[in-house]
């Protein structure tokens, strides 16, 4: 009699292989989803800091803007819109003094500030902050920018 099906011991060791090979590409892929969330956090806050250096430079008395009506972006779902903390996606976005912050919600929190030039003394600089088991997005964002990380205020210098 001939038998043409899968022993049992051959579809363990697929199953095996399968498991191997998704135990090897799952952190990566974590690691690119993460990658591209900070990407679109620091895309938003770019046009953040241009939106308020426009409007600053467009205001008499040379003021920032306090809330996101106040610049000439439109983030379609953004919460809050008349405060100067609004939620958009996955991070909360503060308009300060003399920056603005988008900070990530929830698990593995991390954060970028755009600082406004000459008012900081870090003349508009974008930086990262981030928990050590985390801390490797901060460093590859500023090795892509520069030809090494710089530290100020605890923080890694991006651009």
């Amino acid at each position: 009699m001939k038998n043409n099906g899968f022993t049992l011991i051959e579809m363990l060791a697929v199953v095996l292989i399968i498991a191997m090979l998704v135990s090897v590409a799952l952190p990566k892929y974590k690691r690119s989803v993460v990658r591209a969330e900070a990407m679109e956090a620091l895309t938003n806050l770019r046009t953040l800091q241009d939106s308020a250096l426009r409007a600053k430079a467009a205001r008499p008395d040379r003021s920032t803007p306090k809330k996101l009506n106040d610049l000439d972006v439109d983030l379609f779902d953004a919460t809050d819109a008349e405060s100067a903390t609004f939620t958009f996606g996955r991070y909360t976005y503060t308009l300060g003094d003399d920056y603005i912050s988008a900070t990530k919600i929830g698990r593995d929190a991390y954060s970028f500030y755009a600082y406004y030039p000459n008012l900081s003394g870090l003349g508009g600089e974008i930086t990262c902050s981030a928990p050590e088991d985390i801390v490797w997005l901060c460093e590859g964002l500023c090795r892509e920018g520069t030809d090494g990380c710089v530290m100020k205020n605890n923080q890694y210098v991006i651009n």
